[in-house]
């Protein structure tokens, strides 16, 4: 099912579509497949969630998220290279941490939404220390 993964029933105000369905919807021409279009703006206005999290890949190239606010039908991207938009508290120093980005940047917008994404505030990261913290949790939950 378009959106799930496991452990998603917990967070149930927010869905995540696979990188692709972006992707497919970017690059598809309307003529040549109109109905790839209508099925992600079918996933956006679930009325069901409050936030849709999009992750978004420039091709072997870069990782960033899009963030879509279903009842104010606002989208928010955050792109930790910068020059992509206003969040400067997001910031990555190498050229390799944007998927770790990504994932760190979901789970702290799903820690600290509570209504509305207008003034939310994400902090500093360490993404040496958030890598470290997904590394533990994937071999705890592989072992």
């Amino acid at each position: 099912m378009p959106g799930s993964f496991p452990g998603q029933e917990i967070f149930s105000k927010f869905k995540i579509l696979p990188a692709h369905q972006f992707h497919l919807t970017k690059e598809a021409k309307r003529k040549d497949d109109p109905l790839i279009f209508k099925e992600l703006v079918k996933e956006i206005n679930d009325n069901s969630k409050e936030l849709i999290f999009i992750p978004v890949n420039q091709t072997n190239y870069h990782w960033s998220l899009l963030v879509f606010e279903v009842k104010t039908k606002c989208f928010y991207h955050w792109d930790t290279l910068g020059g992509a938009n206003d969040k400067k508290e997001v910031r990555q120093n190498n050229g390799w941490e944007c998927g770790v980005a990504v994932i760190a940047i979901i789970k702290r917008i799903r820690e600290k939404y509570n209504d509305s994404m207008k003034n939310i505030e994400l902090g500093g990261f360490g993404f040496k220390q958030e890598r470290e913290k997904l590394r533990k949790a994937y071999l705890q939950e592989n072992n």
